[in-house]
């Protein structure tokens, strides 16, 4: 198995975990995860920017693969064989390839974020209560 197949292999189940959860189950873990020290990160910018990359990197993850499925050994050998190191193998072939591919999705991933925040930001005000915050806030109570 070459290098691309066995990164593919480790990442893809990674990055097709976040469509495949509830926001809501995704919410409860975020919360149980990253509020304690030293990961205290509820409440900030930091954790809804790591929650919409992990909830639509997927996406970009396949566009990337999809491309890399392009690149045949072979040129990566011929690159080698004639001499060209493998940061240049990668700067002048591999890299043209997938660069499209990674701002394809690099583009899903920021416009979707953005409409999840500007929803975000129209939604919820101060005197705004969400069920789950409260339910997170009882059970928070409860466990202590």
């Amino acid at each position: 198995m070459n290098g691309v197949s066995e990164r593919r292999v480790a990442l893809e189940p990674i990055f097709l975990l976040g469509p495949a959860f509830p926001g809501a189950i995704l919410g409860v873990g975020y919360l149980l995860a990253f509020n304690n020290p030293p990961l205290l990160l509820t409440g900030t910018t930091t954790i809804i920017i790591i929650n919409c990359v992990f909830r639509n990197g997927a996406i970009g993850e396949e566009a990337r693969i999809s491309k890399i499925g392009y690149l045949s050994v072979e040129i990566e050998e011929a690159s080698s064989n004639s001499g060209a190191s493998t940061i240049t193998t990668f700067r002048r072939l591999v890299l043209p390839i997938i660069f499209p591919a990674f701002m394809y999705g690099f583009i899903y991933v920021f416009m979707r974020t953005m409409v999840t925040l500007s929803a975000m930001i129209f939604l919820i005000f101060p005197r705004c209560m969400l069920v789950l915050i409260s339910l997170m806030q009882e059970l928070m109570e409860n466990w202590e």
